[in-house]
């Protein structure tokens, strides 16, 4: 499954300024970058190269950010592509949402 998020910001940006915002707050985990720290941590993450369904599949990351699709339009639109594993995204958010809740 995919989403794409589109947001006016009112600071000027490029796209290789969003893009590098977006990797370095990542760390690598094979092919794909995790958020590294912070409420996100573990809940999204960033993929940089070409990839393939397979590679998503099984992922228990909300969104993972496809960072080749990031664009910016007239500076200030930014559009932001990101892929996720429905069943698996939705069932590992459940299952923490559960855990809180109990204890």
């Amino acid at each position: 499954m995919g989403v794409d998020m589109s947001a006016n910001h009112a600071q000027g940006h490029t796209k290789p300024f969003c893009r590098a915002g977006l990797a370095q707050q990542s760390r690598s985990q094979r092919d794909i970058f995790v958020v590294s720290n912070g409420p996100l941590h573990g809940v999204m993450a960033v993929i940089e190269n070409e990839w393939a369904s397979s590679r998503i599949a099984g992922k228990a990351h909300s969104s993972i950010i496809d960072l080749p699709l990031v664009e910016v339009i007239d500076g200030t639109l930014v559009s932001v592509a990101a892929w996720y594993d429905n069943e698996m995204a939705y069932s590992t958010r459940l299952a923490e949402t559960a855990a809180r809740l109990s204890g």
